[in-house]
């Protein structure tokens, strides 16, 4: 019953009401729901119709304020406005100017890391449910709430973007895939970069937000430095980088993915001999042995999966983890191809070579 309740929004009836047809007094009730959900009824139920509030106004551009205000059952439109600006920080007025143009992105790239940092919120974006807890997407990508996310990791459907009533469409190639005609917006076609800016520089040129570009670049920029500046002492020694999965171990070349670019050519660290002149290479742990750098960027990397390559015998032998110089930090969300993704790839990295306790993965 509860759970119909906040599936109506409340419509139907009070929190009153329906303490009562459970046959509890509103504190009671209260106090059970809070136990359970962790917020209030009220909490709860304002988050549920601001949350669809901004879903109905990204599928229905036409929709006044006011009938968006009765949908979510709440039927004074000021009111709405009110709680509306309390939880998102910017009036519905507001917020809709960020829908427009209305964007679809078509694509296995997170462009909307883009289009959000350019003040743009897309209508249509890919996610991947299996690699991201959060709907798919990054936690530092939250501002999406609203905008319909699609797998990406499945076919692509170009229904999705027709019946959307979008501006434009944004698209990359997507391996193996012949992109089909879309009749009802424009198409832009952006061929796969080597770095996050040039994504930057083409999202901004086809939503014509050229002049935002260079705030944000320099933001990155200043946090970039900060990071440098802490990895100093480092670049006399040699590195690698490593992704220890599930079943294998990937060791990464010096070149070919902007977190390798960042690392071997901006902050300057040193690569040991013997990296692989592709992206990746799988490998196995004798032959990171047999490179031996002094030290490990361990990346991308489940505990679960490093815990277990930690308990070998070869792993202590490694000279990176004899002498302490493993990085570890918590990256598996890290996407730095994107101005957001790469600020919050950069604060953590800071904040982690920033806490001695956690220098060394023991």
């Amino acid at each position: 019953m509860t759970s119909q309740w906040l599936k109506e929004l409340g419509k139907s009836r009070t929190v009153s009401d329906l303490a009562s047809e459970l046959n509890m007094s509103l504190p009671t009730f209260s106090r059970q729901f809070k136990k359970h959900y962790d917020q209030s009824p009220k909490e709860l139920l304002h988050q549920l119709r601001m949350q669809r509030a901004k879903e109905w106004m990204i599928a229905h551009p036409d929709w006044t304020i006011a009938e968006i205000a009765e949908r979510v059952s709440v039927n004074d439109e000021f009111y709405f406005s009110r709680l509306f600006k309390k939880r998102e920080g910017l009036s519905p007025s507001q917020y809709r100017k960020r829908l427009f143009p209305r964007v679809g992105i078509w694509s296995q790239a997170l462009l909307q890391d883009h289009l959000l940092a350019l003040g743009i919120q897309p209508v249509i974006a890919p996610s991947f449910p299996t690699q991201y807890r959060s709907n798919g997407v990054p936690d530092y990508l939250s501002e999406l709430e609203g905008t319909r996310l699609y797998d990406a990791s499945a076919t692509i459907l170009p229904e999705w973007f027709e019946t959307s009533n979008l501006d434009l469409v944004l698209r990359t190639p997507i391996r193996g895939e012949s992109p089909p005609m879309l009749t009802s917006c424009p198409v832009i076609d952006i061929s796969k970069q080597t770095c996050w800016k040039d994504y930057l520089y083409a999202v901004a040129t086809a939503t014509d937000t050229l002049e935002r570009t260079t705030d944000i670049i320099n933001e990155v920029k200043t946090l970039e430095t900060i990071v440098k500046q802490q990895s100093e002492f480092n670049r006399n020694v040699t590195w690698a980088v490593i992704w220890i999965r599930d079943s294998e171990i990937r060791l990464y070349g010096r070149t070919g993915h902007t977190m390798l670019d960042f690392l071997f050519s901006e902050i300057g660290l040193q690569p040991v001999e013997g990296l692989p002149h592709t992206v990746y290479m799988t490998i196995s742990l004798e032959t990171l042995q047999q490179l031996d750098p002094d030290g490990l960027f361990i990346l991308w990397s489940q505990p679960a999966d490093v815990e277990r390559i930690r308990g070998t015998r070869v792993w202590q032998t490694l000279r990176a983890v004899r002498t302490g110089r493993i990085f570890y930090p918590d990256s598996v969300d890290w996407d730095p191809w994107g101005p957001l993704g790469r600020m919050h790839m950069l604060r953590q990295l800071h904040t982690y070579i920033s806490d001695s306790n956690c220098f060394v993965c023991p």
